[in-house]
């Protein structure tokens, strides 16, 4: 799989893209999205949820509130950057730095492994 963006590419061999449709929701930290690092993981999808959730910043809240529930069609009004990593599938995390850096990687725990 190849994420392609304006600063660079990613090859992830071996992986193939699971982008989620449009309709389906996915967790944004609106408040952080301006802050860097950018992070992504992503759960296995359920119930209409993509499995992801996105935020800005070194950590992220548990707070019930913290992440707001969006479409995935929605996600370019807000941080259009990150959308070539929506191709990653469940078990996946992401994190871009203020000077653009990329770094994609397996995390078992988000499969419950």
């Amino acid at each position: 799989m190849l994420i392609a963006t304006p600063s660079g590419s990613i090859e992830i061999p071996d992986i193939d893209p699971r982008r989620p449709p449009p309709d389906e929701m996915l967790g944004l930290a609106m408040d952080t999205v301006r802050l860097a690092p950018l992070n992504g993981l992503r759960y296995p999808p359920e119930s209409g949820s993509s499995g992801w959730y996105i935020w800005g910043g070194e950590s992220f809240s548990q707070a019930a509130d913290f992440f707001t529930p969006i479409q995935v069609r929605h996600l370019n009004d807000y941080v259009p950057n990150i959308l070539p990593f929506l191709d990653l599938p469940p078990g996946f995390r992401f994190l871009i730095d203020d000077s653009g850096h990329k770094k994609v990687w397996f995390d078992g725990s988000l499969l419950g492994v």
